[in-house]
């Protein structure tokens, strides 16, 4: 039982007491603590709504990031969404653990709380920070010329870049795209190994981060054929050297 509030001869207000399970209660009003309404309504007490993590937790401000947002209390709602500082974005429902977003275009860099908002309007309590960078680019390939066996390390200049958990060197276009794994140096300096391609020429080549979002620039690396040596003469000369 707790106290009420009269508003008038239609309306009371009171506080809801703490619940330990999320659970539906019959609510009862009374003028005199003997006698109480006849028609019990219902109150529906439901989990706290918390987030915990966000993965992948960095991303360009340019937005579009689809991240994971983990948690727990997540219920269905068309209104659902995510809430980074003060920029909101939709949300789509998983599970009562999990809710998907995409991040959305901020004005600078920097760290900011991961919130959900229900459909109710209420904001969930968050652990959860995501970092938003500026957009990664690539100045420089080196070499920019590498033959089509493959496994040649290319040393890859720019800015930008993020130790993400998976960060990938990928060559071609959308339709003919060829992936190897990169390593991550510090934020100007990846490297990655060149991919056996099937015939030579050149090709689009960008580093893609979390598997989501990739660098803005565009670069290319030639492929060229390997050498072969098919005859040599003379084969046979002097220990002191000098032939030709």
């Amino acid at each position: 039982i707790v106290a009420a509030r009269w508003v008038s001869s239609e309306q009371i207000q009171c506080i809801a007491p703490a619940a330990k399970l999320n659970k539906s209660v019959h609510l009862l009003t009374s003028n005199n603590d003997v006698e109480y309404s006849d028609n019990a309504l219902v109150f529906t007490y439901v989990v706290d709504v918390k987030v915990s993590s966000v993965a992948p937790n960095v991303g360009p401000i340019t937005g579009n990031t689809l991240v994971e947002v983990a948690g727990n209390g997540f219920i269905f709602s068309d209104k659902l969404s995510c809430r980074f500082g003060t920029y909101v974005s939709p949300a789509t429902f998983i599970n009562s653990s999990v809710i998907l977003c995409r991040t959305p275009r901020v004005l600078k860099y920097g760290s900011l709380p991961v919130a959900i908002l229900t459909g109710q309007g209420e904001v969930s309590q968050t652990t959860a920070i995501f970092s938003f960078h500026n957009p990664a680019y690539i100045s420089a390939i080196l070499p920019a010329s590498v033959p089509t066996k493959g496994g040649t390390e290319l040393t890859i200049h720019g800015g930008g870049f993020v130790n993400s958990n998976k960060t990938q060197c990928v060559f071609g276009d959308a339709i003919d795209q060829i992936v190897t794994e990169a390593t991550f140096f510090n934020s100007s300096l990846l490297r990655c190994s060149s991919p056996l391609i099937g015939k030579p020429g050149p090709k689009i080549m960008e580093v893609r981060f979390h598997n989501e979002y990739t660098t803005t620039s565009l670069s290319r690396v030639t492929f060229y054929l390997p050498p072969i040596s098919t005859q040599l003469s003379p084969d046979s000369g002097s220990t002191s050297g000098g032939e030709i």
